[in-house]
């Protein structure tokens, strides 16, 4: 993969990507997501690069999600260096995973309380970064 590759894959992630925690009410825990939506032929290509699926979103719309850990992991790690607007999310995403990573030095079926507060306080974080993202740019009509 060249650096025009990845610098490519971040600029596409940096406007039509998100980097998010999602709460998970069933396992008590927040999920990572890491997707883009758009139209066009280029989440074909993010699919056959990166891996994850493609399906529909809205009227019009397909969404490429990245769900596996080791991807995701492997993908932000790979765009980092070239993201303008989404690095300290990613960076934010890359600190969750390492979290889940920990938990599996344990038992690997339950999260220990002091990984649930770490997990805590990094979607506060995301929040956070992407309360300030939205309030700093605003749309163009």
């Amino acid at each position: 993969m060249t650096t025009e590759d990845l610098a490519y894959a971040a600029g596409i992630v940096d406007g039509e990507g998100c980097i998010s925690l999602v709460h998970h009410s069933r396992q008590d825990g927040y999920v990572l997501r890491v997707s883009v939506a758009m139209k066009g032929q280029v989440l074909p290509w993010f699919k056959e690069t990166f891996g994850g699926d493609i399906g529909p979103n809205q009227p019009g719309l397909n969404v490429w999600n990245l769900n596996r850990k080791r991807d995701q992991k492997t993908f932000l790690n790979q765009i980092l260096p070239y993201l303008k607007h989404k690095m300290v999310q990613a960076e934010i995403a890359l600190a969750f995973i390492e979290t889940l990573e920990t938990r599996e030095l344990f038992d690997g079926r339950r999260t220990p309380d002091t990984t649930k507060l770490i997990q805590e306080r990094l979607y506060l974080a995301m929040v956070e970064e992407k309360a300030k993202w939205n309030a700093s740019h605003v749309p163009i009509e």
